[in-house]
């Protein structure tokens, strides 16, 4: 295990500076900071049409409830805008953001109404930072609904109207079955329209098994009458119940056509959770490589961690030998790490970035590793990181080879503030030229 940049990034790290006057490397590599008085932890990121970043997170501004933070940055890591969204009296947290063809941002988050009572919140802006539309929904007026991710989607055959998929959990469970019955996936469809209404009610907006906990992690629409949702669940398959990826498909009007509970018995082992993370769209004319990637955690009873990778082709079909353990994540009470990926289609490999808890002071950094086109380990992974509690956001790679990472690092050591950070690596996901 390389621990590269944690020594550089512990110079930055004596004060709770901002992106504003935190020495650089150069343009071509760097570590900056973002955010206003207290704290601002960093989500995920999208690359804009012009060549630009826009980063969200969350903001917990002093004596304030936390707000989305929003920021657009170019690729020297100047700031460009930034705004915070969010209800002012109510706790709002960002979980995804997606860029439309259009150019707008489609963001996904939750609001918190009551403790134990969150809602689905989605904002729309436009590439300049103007808010555009938004909108908060719950299944009940008592569930809680937590989101994982947004997708945005073409219209179909029964919905005709474009419009967005918001894939999460929910406490709203229809059919309890058992004590392990506690949330279903949850997949919320809305349409582009000023106000952004629910679809038809034809549309389900849950989907789970039998007496188990049941997660969404992403949906992909395939075709005008085919949705691929991808997450996890520890529904009772062969005598374990532990949770394991769960892969199905729903046509247009919300009709299962596709359910993989064959993979149950061969994806992941029966002494570990496999919980998803995060799911890569491999859209590419080749068909050998088109398919998915699903990257997530593996962890034992003992809650030692290792980073778990399977491929998937377009029909949702796998092979044994398509599974992977390319990391150590170290030991967690929980599976709450982040993970997230990117896939280059230029050189055909990926970048996949987690959170790490390997040393005895059970500190955490980010872990960067690559992965060739069949999700075998090609380099790393690379820990960057200060003296205290590092969490991983999203990643990406730049056209000329550049690879930007970001997420949250806290400053100015163990008792120091959380900033979101913005990290520019060369191709070898190193902080050198």
């Amino acid at each position: 295990m390389t621990r590269l940049g944690c020594i550089l990034l512990i110079a930055f790290m004596f004060s709770c500076d901002t992106e504003r006057n935190v020495p650089v490397l150069d343009d071509n590599t760097f570590v900056k900071f973002y955010g206003n008085d207290g704290e601002q932890t960093g989500v995920d990121f999208v690359l804009t049409a012009d060549g630009s970043i826009v980063m969200v997170g969350n903001s917990a501004l002093p004596g304030r409830t936390s707000m989305i933070y929003v920021v657009k940055v170019d690729l020297k890591g100047n700031v460009i805008w930034e705004n915070f969204i969010g209800l002012s009296d109510k706790p709002n947290y960002v979980k995804d953001i997606e860029l439309h063809p259009d150019g707008r941002l489609i963001i996904a988050g939750e609001t918190e109404i009551t403790p134990g009572n969150r809602d689905i919140f989605l904002k729309i802006m436009s590439g300049s930072g103007a808010e555009l539309d938004s909108t908060r929904y719950s299944l009940t007026a008592t569930s809680d609904e937590e989101v994982n991710s947004v997708t945005i989607i073409g219209g179909g055959v029964t919905t005709t109207q474009s419009g967005f998929i918001v894939s999460g959990a929910t406490t709203a469970v229809d059919d309890v079955k058992g004590p392990r019955d506690i949330r279903d996936g949850m997949h919320v469809r809305f349409i582009d329209e000023p106000t952004l209404p629910i679809a038809p009610s034809a549309w389900l907006k849950t989907t789970g098994k039998d007496n188990s906990e049941d997660v969404i992690v992403k949906a992909i629409q395939i075709d005008a009458n085919r949705i691929h949702f991808f997450g996890y669940t520890n529904v009772e398959w062969g005598g374990s119940g532990d949770f394991k990826y769960w892969v199905f498909s729903l046509n247009d009007a919300g009709v299962e056509l596709y359910e993989g509970e064959a993979l149950f018995d061969i994806l992941g082992q029966a002494n570990e959770d496999e919980i998803l993370k995060a799911v890569i769209d491999i859209d590419i004319p080749d068909l050998f490589d088109r398919g998915f990637l699903l990257t997530g955690v593996a962890r034992n009873n003992a809650g030692v961690c290792r980073s778990y990778v399977v491929r998937l082709d377009r029909s949702l079909q796998f092979n044994n030998e398509n599974q992977f353990y390319p990391s150590s994540l170290g030991s967690y009470p929980d599976a709450e790490l982040r993970m997230n990926g990117f896939y280059n289609s230029i050189s055909n490999d990926f970048l996949i970035l987690g959170t790490q808890n390997i040393n005895s002071n059970l500190f955490e950094d980010f872990s960067l590793f690559k992965l060739d086109r069949q999700g075998s380990p090609v380099w790393g992974p690379y820990a960057f990181g200060g003296e205290s509690f590092d969490e991983a956001g999203a990643v990406l790679q730049l056209a000329d080879g550049k690879i930007m990472v970001m997420g949250t690092m806290t400053v100015g050591g163990l008792n120091g503030q959380k900033k979101m950070a913005l990290l520019k690596l060369n191709s070898e996901g190193k902080l050198l030229r």
